[in-house]
């Protein structure tokens, strides 16, 4: 005979109503009452009746409402929406669909009006890039109070109820990139920063990281500024030229660039004459910038993966009931250099 709800309770001391809040993911259970029926159901060997829930879902389909970067902002969009695509087709068949909502803009006024129209539309849960902001942080708790689970994709959010964010560990890698140059630059360097926007949480913290390595290792160098240019590389050369007018650079942290925007800002420089370039992004935009010496070194990041992950555990959720068993779900990211991408 199968696990039931009815040996579930039995087991972790509940009642059956409450196994059953637990396993569709609904509110009002307590988190360590959640946690012990999941881990008694564990224990029991409990299997979800996949058949019969994909007949139901079929009948009153699931929604996952996803809300990042639109294809076209830059290469590194366009990989998150590859890995998002490539776990929606694997979940279809479930009668589990992706509404997608994608973002023009870093901003808090746009990305409020996409979280209230996925309410509008009816979403089951939700995947976001969020905007690091109050509000948005509170139009997220107020999903989540309403019972439509939320987890955060290539960025997260601060102080906020979702589930889980899948993603890298931005400040790790910052403290990464800027440890490394540290032991490159001659001394008393100038440095400058080159960001996206801070008010995405994975920039800031990046740039928290990168510059916090690098005054604790060089309490000798400078760092001229931390700049946003909100992914424009118009803007980006041009804070990048002004910077070399006042005066020589001895190392630039670029992020959030794609690498079109990369490689207009290390051409600026004469060969002899370029500062130490490094910086963040996928090996399918790096390799060729840093084989042919324009970039240095940098932090080779995964965005399929991330987004691919991200919808793949939400319908864990909304399917299966299965709760992330942390509140961070980490990608994997590693420093890459010439010999990373050097072909035998």
């Amino acid at each position: 005979m199968g696990v039931t709800l009815k040996s579930i309770a039995a087991a972790s001391g509940v009642s059956i109503g409450t196994v059953d809040r637990v396993m569709h993911n609904r509110s009002g259970v307590k988190e360590e009452t959640r946690i012990l029926v999941q881990r008694a159901a564990q224990e029991l060997g409990y299997k979800p009746n996949i058949i019969g829930k994909a007949l139901v879902a079929q009948k009153n389909p699931l929604k996952i409402g996803i809300i990042i970067n639109a294809r076209e902002f830059n290469y590194f969009a366009q990989e998150v929406w590859r890995g998002v695509e490539a776990g929606n087709e694997e979940i279809e068949s479930f009668g589990v669909s992706a509404i997608y909502y994608p973002m023009n803009t870093v901003d808090e006024a746009a990305q409020l009006q996409l979280l209230e129209q996925a309410r509008e539309d009816g979403v089951n849960g939700l995947v976001i890039k969020p905007v690091n902001s109050p509000a948005v942080q509170q139009a997220i708790d107020s999903l989540v109070d309403s019972g439509i689970p939320v987890i955060t994709c290539t960025s997260d959010i601060v102080d906020s109820r979702r589930l889980c964010f899948v993603g890298h560990n931005h400040q790790h890698e910052g403290k990464l990139l800027g440890s490394l140059l540290s032991k490159v630059i001659g001394p008393e360097a100038r440095i400058a920063v080159i960001t996206g926007s801070m008010h995405v949480l994975g920039h800031r913290r990046k740039t928290e990281g990168f510059s916090s390595a690098v005054m604790s290792r060089r309490p000798d160098a400078r760092i001229l500024g931390v700049f946003e240019t909100n992914h424009n590389i118009g803007v980006a050369v041009s804070i990048v030229e002004a910077l070399e007018r006042d005066g020589a650079i001895d190392a630039l942290c670029v992020q959030s660039m794609d690498k079109n925007g990369l490689e207009s800002i290390c051409r600026l420089f004469e060969t002899d004459k370029k500062p130490l370039i490094c910086s963040f992004g996928t090996g399918e935009e790096l390799s060729g910038l840093i084989r042919e010496g324009l970039v240095d070194f940098a932090i080779e990041e995964n965005p399929y993966q991330q987004g691919y992950t991200a919808i793949r555990m939400m319908f864990e959720v909304l399917f299966n009931g299965l709760v992330p068993e942390t509140s961070f779900c980490e990608v994997a990211a590693h420093i890459v250099i010439d010999e990373s991408y050097a072909r035998s």
